[in-house]
């Protein structure tokens, strides 16, 4: 089960607009639902601010919007169905202690799990097919994947990939159980173990500085190859129900990928959520149509988060104890390896705001300070924590 074809880079007309958790659907198993946080089968729109820990969600059923404050700066966010009632639950990992932390969405309970270590990428899953998201991580040092079974607590370990690699967990083979998996970037290549019989399968698909998105998008239940491509907003699937290939332009550079079922027919639909105006644009597949939704802010992470080593940007560092030229004062703002925008009134910093190019001077009122804030973009990471000083 390999291929030696690989999608290239095309240039198709561009969208009318400015530019882990799984989607599959399975009919005769009950599988954790991606971003459903009502329970009515559609995925919702949400986000998770870093700042302050807050969850923000539009439920689909009725456009109520729900908020929970549920996790700190530098968690990651694990949503899943923890307790098969059919709803996501909130829930964070904290990488510096390698602790769980879930809300189960049935009864208001809070859980707490210690499983994985600093450096550790967590992938959430239904790895045993009770219905319920395992607690599971991959470790990049020793391609090892860690995983606790909801259905009787058992540890199980399975070494599969490498350093280097993405782990794109997924039901590949339709049997109601998360498989093992991870996708090589230096060369395209997915490799999966199917829960089913253990075979080992291989298949070429996409380039070098491609987004794996797999997910259900032909509603056969099984997980399809699938990549997004940033330099021109490009979407690669393979479908498994008959190895068809559909290609499909949605997005542009710099936008955030988030496919989903947001129009509950059971098929994945291509969704791209733009972090400079926190703008969500899906197109449905039932239909066709087209839908845009503003939800959230730059900064936010965007749900389900995508399959990635998840790193945010570093900080930046704002510096007003310089060099002092009365009534003048020099700030100086460092993040390595980033681009650092920011702002002298105390404002939250985007990149529509002042760009970082060098020291500057301010001058604060009279008898009084002035607050500077700055947010650190760098690609293929998470924007940083907002910083602030005051001058």
């Amino acid at each position: 089960m390999s291929s030696g074809w690989h999608p290239l880079g095309g240039s198709l007309a561009a969208i009318p607009f400015s530019s882990p958790r799984f989607d599959a659907v399975i009919p005769k198993r009950l599988q954790p639902r991606a971003n459903d946080y009502d329970g009515d089968g559609k995925a919702d729109f949400a986000v998770w601010r870093p700042t302050a820990g807050e969850w923000y969600a539009i439920h689909s059923s009725d456009q109520s919007q729900q908020t929970h404050q549920w996790g700190q700066a530098g968690d990651i966010p694990v949503s899943g169905d923890y307790d098969k009632d059919g709803k996501t639950d909130f829930a964070v990992w904290r990488p510096a202690i390698g602790e769980w932390y879930v809300i189960h969405s049935s009864d208001g309970t809070q859980q707490t799990q210690q499983w994985g270590l600093a450096g550790d990428i967590p992938v959430p899953g239904d790895y045993d097919g009770d219905g319920k998201t395992d607690f599971a991580v991959w470790r990049p040092a020793n391609g090892v994947w860690y995983v606790i079974y909801s259905s009787d607590a058992s540890q199980h370990t399975q070494q599969w990939g490498l350093a280097g690699d993405i782990p794109v967990p997924g039901d590949y083979d339709g049997d109601g159980k998360t498989d093992f998996a991870v996708w090589r970037p230096a060369i395209g290549e997915w490799y999966v173990i199917h829960s089913s019989d253990n075979s080992q399968h291989t298949q070429q698909w996409g380039q070098t500085g491609d987004i794996p998105v797999p997910r259900d998008y032909d509603k056969d239940g099984k997980t399809d190859f699938a990549v997004w491509r940033p330099a021109i907003g490009e979407w690669y699937v393979i479908h498994s129900s008959d190895a068809s290939q559909q290609t499909q332009q949605w997005g542009q550079a710099g936008d955030v990928p988030v496919p989903g079922d947001y129009d509950g027919d059971g098929k994945t639909d291509f969704a791209v959520w733009r972090p400079a105006i926190g703008e969500w644009y899906v197109i449905h597949s039932s239909d066709g149509t087209q839908h845009t939704q503003q939800w959230g802010q730059f900064g936010d992470i965007p749900l389900p988060r995508r399959s990635a080593p998840f790193q945010m940007a570093p900080t930046p560092a704002i510096n007003t104890a310089g060099t002092q030229t009365s009534p003048n004062v020099i700030v100086d703002i460092i993040a390595a390896g980033a681009n650092i925008y920011y702002t002298t009134d105390g404002s939250t910093p985007t990149p529509a705001t002042s760009l970082y190019v060098g020291e500057f001077q301010v001058v604060p009122p009279a008898g009084g300070t002035m607050t500077i804030t700055a947010i650190a973009v760098a690609p293929g990471q998470e924007a940083s924590a907002i910083a602030s000083a005051q001058a």
